[in-house]
């Protein structure tokens, strides 16, 4: 398990976080009456996507932990207690000036 970089922002911004319920639950119709139900887990699953603003600096430093954690799960100490965490797509950058960039971290959030 990795440690999100001391040298990125540790918390994001406000505008655009997203704390989602995952379903859990696998669906089956029957050849009449209503459908099966049953839970894939017991473990309460979470998606997210939060965004960031980074220098060129930092955007160079998030491309090296994806490449080098983007299976893994990661640590971030935000919000409190610290939260594990795992990739699920690559960082979505945009660019707002010649060097200031905002990131789009999509990541699922470990029970």
């Amino acid at each position: 398990m990795a440690d999100w970089p001391t040298t990125l922002p540790q918390v994001p911004l406000r505008a655009g976080y997203q704390n989602n319920l995952v379903d859990t639950v696998i669906r089956s119709n029957m050849g009449y009456g209503p459908a099966k139900l049953r839970q894939r887990t017991t473990s309460i699953m979470r998606s997210g996507q939060f965004q960031m603003h980074l220098d060129d600096a930092q955007k160079l430093i998030l491309d090296q932990f994806y490449d080098d954690n983007m299976a893994l799960p990661w640590t971030l100490a935000w919000p409190a207690p610290a939260t594990q965490y795992r990739f699920t797509a690559p960082p979505q950058y945009q660019e707002i000036t010649c060097d200031l960039w905002v990131v789009a971290v999509a990541a699922e959030v470990l029970p």
